[in-house]
């Protein structure tokens, strides 16, 4: 289907649906906790859930700036991982290392890729965390509840929430299938991470929610561009020769012939005309290049690049990634990373969350007395050798204010941050 079908995609009363969120033109924050006179849901932040995520993922997988973002924030935000186990002793945290592996292979997404484990989860988790706005899924335990058997992940927008009169859970997780049945999710083997949640919306946002805004826009100049290059192809030579002077005495036939001759040796010998070759002639022929009014496919250009990069924007990913900078590389430039690095910690910060409860759920049910503690590397996509000489400097200006006297031992671990 194509996107401006999508953009335009109408139900059975020929109503235009559009699949931005209720916080486009309205904005009325009070009916977002408005239930349902049906079915007594927490409305979501979609005038029409179904149809917005279908959206989403449409997107992601089919316009290349948001393919292009989606792949760059998940790849920004999975890094390397290490795990920290706090026990007892050596040879019980040997026994829960040897389960936790075991874990990650049961839980794995897709079990044909050996070897895996956690990476692809983890992968999944902020794919469908950064196009949809959220992540569902819930644990399986076995029937002795002795172990996790398996992670299933639910579709975000078939997730639903009610609010509960009990104090805990405060909201209960229901999901709607496709054939509109209602199943009550357990909360205490489901789990649900979403970005930029609020007391009025629990089922977080979109990073790609804005895009559809700009995005008609966007492709109908691209597709204009696209018509108007096309319409004026490419310079072209365009060769004039002045007809012979006719000779006295000469028939109006011959000479006609003559001409005609001439005409046609002029013409093939540019037709046979290599690339490289030079064009020699008698100052009777006159060359010159036809071409439309390039300044215009020009300006035209710059209008659509405006466009695209309010796509980029609405990816919250900054101009830099997309091979566009403004001011000099070492200000600007680095201000963006660093503050895309941040946001990346941020988000991560949430899958570090989620593979802890796991870990420490089986490592309980095992019946193992260790803690876990599940790490991501913070994104390295600034200088590494600039970041070292930075803090070598920072630990001489440290250790120089302490052999003044000025600061304790402890004081100067702490500005170290090494506790």
């Amino acid at each position: 289907m194509g996107i401006f079908n999508f953009l335009t995609k109408k139900r059975n009363n020929d109503q235009i649906v559009p699949p931005l969120t209720k916080y486009g033109s309205t904005k009325p924050s009070s009916k977002l906790m408005q239930y349902n006179e049906i079915q007594k849901f927490i409305a979501t932040p979609y005038e029409y859930p179904e149809l917005t995520h279908d959206l989403l993922e449409y997107l992601s997988e089919n316009i290349p700036a948001c393919s292009s973002a989606i792949w760059s924030w998940t790849r920004l935000a999975c890094t390397d991982y290490s795990i920290e186990l706090d026990g007892e002793n050596e040879s019980i945290k040997k026994e829960a290392s040897d389960l936790i592996e075991e874990l990650s292979k049961r839980i794995s997404p897709n079990e044909y890729e050996r070897g895996t484990g956690f990476n692809t989860l983890i992968t999944q988790f902020f794919r469908t965390l950064f196009i949809h706005g959220a992540y569902s899924g819930e644990i399986i335990v076995s029937p002795e509840y002795t172990h996790i058997k398996k992670l299933i992940t639910i579709p975000v927008k078939e997730i639903r929430f009610k609010q509960s009169n009990s104090n805990y859970p405060n909201l209960v997780p229901y999901q709607i299938t496709s054939n509109g049945e209602e199943i009550e999710l357990n909360p205490y083997s489901f789990i649900y991470y979403a970005l930029d949640t609020t007391p009025e919306n629990p089922y977080g946002l979109s990073i790609l929610l804005s895009i559809p805004f700009v995005l008609k826009i966007h492709l109908q100049l691209l597709n204009d561009l696209s018509s108007a290059s096309h319409n004026a192809g490419f310079p072209r030579l365009h060769i004039k020769i002045k007809p012979p002077e006719k000779i006295s005495g000469e028939s109006n036939e011959d000479y006609q012939k003559r001409a005609v001759e001439y005409f046609e040796a002029i013409a093939s010998g540019f037709e046979d005309l290599p690339p490289e070759a030079n064009i020699t002639t008698w100052d009777d022929v006159e060359i010159n290049e036809v071409s439309s009014n390039m300044s215009r496919l020009t300006a035209f250009y710059n209008n659509h690049r405006a466009v695209y990069e309010e796509v980029i924007t609405a990816s919250h990913l900054g101009p830099l990634f997309f091979g566009k900078n403004y001011g000099s590389t070492e200000t600007w430039g680095n201000a963006q990373l660093r503050l895309i690095a941040r946001e990346a910690e941020d988000v991560q910060s949430k899958a570090m969350k989620f593979i802890d409860w796991i870990i420490n759920l089986e490592l309980a049910l095992q019946g193992i007395p260790v803690k876990a503690r599940f790490k991501l590397e913070k994104p390295t996509i600034i200088d590494e050798e600039a970041e070292v000489r930075s803090k070598k400097t920072k630990a001489e200006l440290i250790a120089y204010i302490k052999d003044q006297g000025w600061i304790d031992q402890n004081t100067a671990k702490r500005m170290m941050g090494l506790f």
